[in-house]
């Protein structure tokens, strides 16, 4: 249909303009077009889902914005803004995924782990009505994180959050690792040494273990230390790492190591390999390792 619209000027009809007016009746015909009737409520979305292949997506509640979202049916989902403006007030950040519990140290999510978590990150969730904090240590696959700091328990993962950033607010920091089993490369230990703290931090790439422990009146232990940790508990050293000991009865410095030929393994002793303590003396260990 053809438009022209006219205006007079004494007496005479000039022609100002000329259009086409397409009703939308034009566009809901034939075997191709979109019927009207595809669209059920206001504010919906026609979107594809496919080659040849339309689906509709209704309006997102009140205080949501569309966002991509490859794993749903028409690409696109709607979040809420809040999880948006959390992220900017204390640097938590929603995935926007649902976790599933794996087991003490894990949970699943429907895919693409490496593209949005890495080895350091932090993360807290609220299992059980408690919210537990952590360290994403390992992404095992595209489907499974790996994770020391609070252990998981067999709940469904609620309020679930992740960060790249280094302090952030309400995160612990540091966690209490289970005691090492002592060993020695001399004269085997009477007594095990007793644990006064084991704990860790982890920067970035970084793993820090800071541990303080106080041999008996009848410790026995000569020669290296050797402390193993359990993998249960905690995954094992994949890199080798350094820092020091100190006897703070004697007031003698000495080493601390780590090997990626000895999973879980912590060495340690003064300089010749002689013993770090002995009977009713204190020693700490700091050590750095790379993962």
């Amino acid at each position: 249909m053809r438009l022209v619209i006219t205006e007079t000027i004494n007496g005479v009809a000039n022609i100002v303009e000329k259009a086409s007016i397409l009703y939308i009746a034009d566009f809901d015909t034939g075997a191709s077009a979109v019927p009207i009737s595809t669209y059920t409520a206001k504010g919906s979305l026609v979107l594809g889902t496919g080659s040849a292949a339309i689906d509709e997506l209704v309006v997102g509640a009140d205080g949501t914005i569309l966002t991509a979202d490859p794993a749903e049916p028409t690409g696109v989902k709607w979040i809420p803004t809040i999880s948006l403006l959390n992220s900017e007030a204390d640097g938590w950040i929603n995935p926007n995924k649902t976790w599933v519990y794996g087991d003490a140290h894990s949970f699943t999510l429907d895919g693409g782990a490496e593209t949005v978590y890495s080895v350091g990150d932090k993360w807290k969730a609220t299992l059980n009505g408690s919210t537990l904090y952590g360290y994403i240590w390992e992404i095992a696959d595209t489907y499974t994180c790996r994770t020391v700091g609070n252990a998981l328990t067999d709940h469904p993962i609620t309020l679930n959050y992740y960060s790249h950033a280094d302090n952030m607010v309400g995160f612990p920091y540091w966690f209490d690792m289970a005691t090492p089993v002592f060993t020695t490369t001399g004269t085997a230990f009477t007594n095990q040494p007793t644990v006064n703290h084991c704990r860790f931090s982890i920067s970035g790439r970084v793993l820090y273990i800071k541990l303080k422990a106080t041999c008996h009146a009848t410790s026995g232990g000569t020669g290296e230390f050797i402390l193993t940790f359990s993998d249960l508990e905690f995954p094992h050293f994949t890199h080798g790492g350094s820092g020091s000991a100190f006897n703070h009865s004697t007031k003698k410095e000495g080493y601390v190591s780590a090997s990626a030929l000895e999973l879980n393994v912590l060495r340690c002793g003064l300089s010749g390999g002689n013993t770090l303590a002995t009977n009713s003396e204190v020693f700490t260990l700091d050590i750095l390792i790379e993962i």
